[in-house]
């Protein structure tokens, strides 16, 4: 009898700290998976997190952010989750994870097809300058390389021209960010290539550790269920 009411006091609990709740669920500007068009936010990233919040009822609240005020708020708000996080060892205490939006993510170094730089391992990149997305995680990997020819830019868009304009020798990013903004910029993604392979990663949605636990397990199980269902196709 007393494990049934515990029981109930529990589930009235996390319903009593979930009613209460909005949660801001935010991206910087990710092609396909999370954007603004118009006005309107979309992606396929947006859409699972959009359901996984509807089957936790939640009132949420979707935006489109910098990447580095997405990051610091995730990191520092309650009640604040990121619908497109890389879970890496070094991020993985800091947050609580709720479950992926993507199958793996690739993140490779581009250069002009014209350069006639070649590179064998992660070793050369040291020789070289690199444009990488202030604050993510492609900015962490080159720093931790300890690489010291870093640009960092806010903007995807801005690595494009970066790299366009010969003020850097390559970018780090995924294949579908340099296609994507390369066609936002108004410029021909075939000017690009691939130069080296960097890392897959997984990306996922994430709140941090200033959420209310109640609120946390709220959208975790809302997350699990929906992938039981088979609800959750990752792209």
């Amino acid at each position: 009898m007393y494990f049934k009411i515990s029981a109930l006091i529990f589930l009235l609990l996390i319903h009593i700290a979930v009613s209460a709740d909005t949660i801001t669920v935010a991206c910087s500007p990710w092609k396909p998976h999370y954007y603004s068009e118009n006005g309107v936010i979309k992606g396929t990233g947006y859409e699972i997190a959009k359901v996984v919040m509807e089957q936790a009822k939640i009132d949420t609240r979707f935006v489109v952010q910098p990447w580095k005020r997405v990051y610091e708020s995730g990191l520092k708000k309650s009640n604040y989750m990121i619908a497109c996080l890389g879970r890496i060892a070094k991020r993985e205490n800091s947050f609580h994870w709720i479950g992926p939006i993507t199958k793996t993510t690739y993140y490779n170094f581009y250069k002009l097809k014209t350069s006639r730089i070649t590179l064998e391992s992660h070793k050369d990149i040291l020789k070289y300058k690199v444009g990488v997305m202030r604050g993510s995680l492609t900015h962490d990997f080159i720093k931790e390389m300890s690489h010291k020819k870093i640009q960092d830019v806010s903007k995807a868009e801005q690595l494009i021209r970066l790299l366009k304009k010969g003020r850097v020798d390559f970018i780090l990013e995924a294949t579908n960010v340099i296609e994507n903004e390369s066609k936002l910029a108004n410029i021909n993604p075939e000017i690009f290539q691939m130069a080296l392979k960097g890392y897959g990663i997984s990306i996922n949605m994430a709140l941090g550790k200033s959420t209310p636990l109640p609120v946390v397990q709220a959208i975790q199980q809302a997350y699990k269920t929906l992938q039981t269902e088979g609800k959750i196709i990752l792209p």
